[in-house]
């Protein structure tokens, strides 16, 4: 017991579930390699338990039923190591789960699953300890702005947040002087129609009808990069099923 709460506080395991006392179903695929192995109408998401571990994945497929997605999942789980009854999530070893079942389904042009894999694959190299931090930092912008470009509704509400970000911020450096009274409809129909210029990424500097200072001009230069990822990233996810 002691042993087994040492474990759960490091970064790489997270305890999930004993066997103690309780009756699961489990699917254990262990130290095997499955060849061309077709999981037909396997309903995979019933088990309460699947535990691969050391296990060749990338030749199998998979009709209607898939494996499920661990990182998101409160009730059954997808785990890969178990110790002493014990059942846990090892994140280099999800990792390589993952990466193996995004192969598959590349492999048997199943793009629906493949994409869902890869982001699952993406969430848990981000987890790594192993992974460096400014891979992490760009994997959480992927997961953020897009969740590894599976949205691109998200993507396009956060380019649209990150965008009203920046204007606001150019028109305080810029010296404009807001407040109740400037609510007006000409200051409105001004503002909406610079905005929609801003978001551009190649807009000029003068956009505004004036040359901006040079702080405003600083910010303007951090926007472009800012909103030209965002919409990078919401065309990648709204393309996500365009062939590659």
């Amino acid at each position: 017991a002691k042993r087994s709460e040492r474990e759960d506080t490091t970064p790489w395991r997270k305890k999930l579930i004993s066997e103690k006392g309780k009756r699961s179903s489990k699917l254990m695929l262990w130290n095997c390699d499955l060849g061309v192995t077709s999981f037909l109408h396997a309903r995979l998401h019933k088990f309460d338990i699947i535990s691969i571990c050391n296990t060749r994945l990338t030749t199998i497929t998979t009709t209607n039923g898939h494996f499920p997605l661990a990182s998101n999942r409160k009730e059954n789980t997808l785990v890969f190591t178990q110790h002493e009854g014990e059942f846990y999530q090892y994140i280099p070893v999800m990792e390589e789960t993952y990466n193996h079942l995004y192969e598959a389904m590349k492999k048997s042009g199943n793009r629906t699953q493949e994409n869902r894999y890869y982001a699952e694959y993406m969430e848990w190299h981000r987890r790594n300890p192993q992974t460096p931090l400014a891979t992490k930092t760009s994997l959480w912008l992927h997961k953020m702005s897009s969740s590894y470009g599976q949205d691109w509704i998200r993507g396009a509400i956060v380019a649209t947040l990150v965008a009203l970000f920046f204007y606001n911020i150019l028109l305080i450096t810029s010296g404009f002087d807001f407040g109740i009274a400037y609510l007006k409809s000409p200051h409105i129909e001004y503002h909406l129609g610079h905005f929609f210029l801003f978001i551009l990424p190649i807009h000029r500097t003068n956009f505004l009808g004036f040359e901006m200072p040079d702080l405003a001009l600083m910010v303007d230069f951090f926007a472009r990069l800012a909103i030209g990822f965002m919409i990078y990233q919401t065309i990648t996810a709204f393309r996500r099923f365009s062939k590659r």
